[in-house]
């Protein structure tokens, strides 16, 4: 299996359903979880989830059909925590 601990992992669609489950268990094994969805309640929701549960979170609003959207998003995470190691095209 994937070793996460130490990795910054993108799950596009991470608010929801099968992202936010890969999320949750990504986080117990050490990861810090980069969620993007279009639904703000929702994200927030699944981030106090994983944080409640000691993982890191960083959750951004990102509609990825808005190519703009996404490049200004993926700069901002980059500042914030460097390169993503994983990417998990899930929405």
């Amino acid at each position: 299996m994937t070793k996460f601990k130490h990795k910054n992992i993108l799950i596009t669609g991470g608010a929801s359903g099968i992202g936010k489950l890969m999320g949750i268990e990504i986080a117990k094994k050490g990861g810090t979880i980069v969620l993007w969805d279009i639904n703000t309640e929702l994200l927030e929701k699944t981030s106090n989830e994983i944080r409640s549960l000691g993982g890191k979170v960083i959750a951004n609003h990102c509609d990825i059909t808005n190519k703009e959207l996404v490049y200004k998003t993926a700069q901002e995470v980059k500042m914030e925590i460097g390169n993503i190691d994983i990417l998990i095209n899930n929405a």
